[in-house]
């Protein structure tokens, strides 16, 4: 029986757990990551944004990782990284579509809004092709010293000790298989970073807050080549795209209709992600439909869509296969204890709507990092691991209400795109406060500023209830935002096309 021992055991080789291993290796201390898979593997979750990159910029900076910078902006990255797939982000675009009908581009853009997030191509964020992006971190982990155990099955947990970070003892067993031979890993912390694998959640029994959730989806995706460009349909169709604020189709493109949207994400080299998140009370899974008949019937009933995939081919995770999940939500509001943790998305993922789940990730690993840093006075980590707990957890329950409040607002484009400003002003904010004070410490789109949150419940009042006529209801939610609106949003002038303003 082989036996290996760390400081602290990290469950899960993504970008997020090799990120977390690389500054805990920074920190003096001896990270061991455990994968059951091989990189590269196929993972959704793509798309940055300023606050994504943001967060992996200070994070780069503050403990000493240089190979990391040039992939906090689109130029420098296709500079430095020329080989390493990534697709440009100008910002985000909705468009809202009828079923059996043709979607049309109007003047007034009364079915559209694009929210750039940068002044061009330079200095814009990117899709990361999570294959190549996760193998790249763990890869640097490895190159600088981090044990990376891959193909590893994680069988059973036993707890030895209850001081561990005091004593210096183990105070975990983690039993394990690798390669056809028994695995034993001795560990005075444990990060779960597995995302839906859950290991720890499992393991330690934790209560699931699912049914307090507000959104509710499922999910049919893939990877394809041959998906037609949204803009150059629209431009054919006599679409006004002229005062588009930035390409639409270099964003999260999102075509979104009663019960549900598509995601459609570009990389350069030639394959999009994309897929269909929908609400399974509203849209039930067929049970005589096959993923990739389902599909095909989505497609049919938006012809505008249809066309844009009329060529297409998945390719990934499996040639001609399309993926569908059951619901997409899970919660743990305990995120961690005296001596173990979950990174946000093992404690919870909400939806990919306004692609929140990269930066939060980041904001986790960096909240994690800053505990860590007082690793030997036992009394001051604890305390930063208790705020981290609940700081996570009320950080889901913003993005739930952020994109529940949404999904709820679907069949009607106008009040979805009025709540939506809820969730620009609360990230535009936050990238305001740590470009200023990139110590700053605040919670992750500003989850735990109370009068900021009463502000935001105000606004989803408003938009569910409020009898106001649009214009009256813009006003409304304009004046309740207006503290914090630097950008210019809700600026009835714009007609949805929204520029970068810092």
């Amino acid at each position: 029986m082989r036996m290996e021992t760390c400081d602290v055991a990290i469950v899960g080789s993504g970008f997020g757990g090799s990120l977390a291993a690389l500054i805990l290796k920074r920190l003096g201390l001896r990270p061991l990551l455990i994968e059951r898979g091989h990189h590269p593997r196929f993972a959704l979750g793509e798309s940055s944004t300023p606050l994504a990159d943001l967060a992996l910029e200070q994070l780069a900076r503050s403990y000493d990782l240089p190979e990391l910078l040039p992939l906090c902006q689109y130029g420098s990255w296709k500079r430095e990284y020329p080989d390493l797939t990534v697709g440009l982000k100008r910002g985000f675009s909705y468009f809202y579509h009828e079923p059996q009908t043709q979607y049309r581009s109007t003047p007034d853009h009364r079915h559209e809004m694009l929210v750039a997030a940068s002044y061009g191509n330079e200095d814009s964020d990117t899709h990361w092709h999570r294959a190549d992006f996760d193998q790249f971190v763990a890869r640097l982990a490895v190159s600088r010293g981090i044990p990376l155990l891959e193909g590893t099955y994680l069988s059973g947990l036993e707890r030895v000790s209850d001081n561990s970070s005091r004593s210096g003892k183990p105070g975990w067993i983690l039993r394990a298989e690798n390669g056809g031979e028994s695995l034993t890993i001795l560990t005075r912390f444990i990060l779960d970073a597995s995302g839906a694998g859950s290991f720890l959640p499992k393991q330690l029994q934790l209560s699931s807050a699912v049914d307090q959730l507000r959104t509710h989806s499922r999910c049919l995706f893939a990877h394809f080549t041959g998906v037609r460009e949204w803009g150059s349909l629209l431009k054919e169709s006599g679409g006004a795209v002229e005062d588009h604020t930035f390409p639409c189709d270099a964003a999260a493109l999102h075509h979104l209709f009663h019960g549900g949207w598509m995601f459609v994400l570009r990389f350069d080299n030639g394959v999009t992600s994309a897929g269909f998140s929908l609400d399974p009370r509203i849209h039930p899974q067929p049970e005589s439909m096959t993923p990739e008949e389902e599909w095909e019937s989505w497609l049919k009933r938006f012809p505008s869509i249809e066309r844009q995939f009329e060529d297409a081919v998945a390719v990934a995770p499996e040639a001609g296969k399309i993926q569908r999940t059951g619901r997409l939500q899970r919660f743990y509001p305990e995120a961690a204890g005296p001596d173990w943790a979950l990174l946000p998305t093992t404690a919870g993922i909400i939806d990919a709507l306004h692609s929140s789940g990269n930066a939060h990730t980041l904001f986790g690993v960096q909240r994690l990092a800053r505990a860590f840093e007082h690793w030997q006075s036992p009394a001051d980590f604890q305390n930063r691991m208790q705020n981290y707990s609940t700081t996570t957890a009320e950080e889901i329950r913003l993005i739930d209400e952020l994109v529940g409040g949404c999904y709820h607002h679907l069949d009607d484009f106008s009040r979805m795109s009025l709540y939506s400003m809820s969730y620009f002003v609360a990230a535009h904010s936050l990238e305001c406060r740590r470009c200023r004070t990139p110590e700053d410490e605040t919670s992750f789109l500003r989850a735990t500023d109370p009068e900021f949150r009463a502000r935001l419940r105000q606004v989803g009042r408003l938009v569910a209830e409020s009898p106001l006529p649009y214009e009256q209801l813009h006003e409304e939610i304009a004046r309740l935002l207006a503290p914090d609106n630097d950008a210019g949003f809700l600026d009835l002038a714009r007609r949805n096309m929204y520029p970068y303003k810092t």
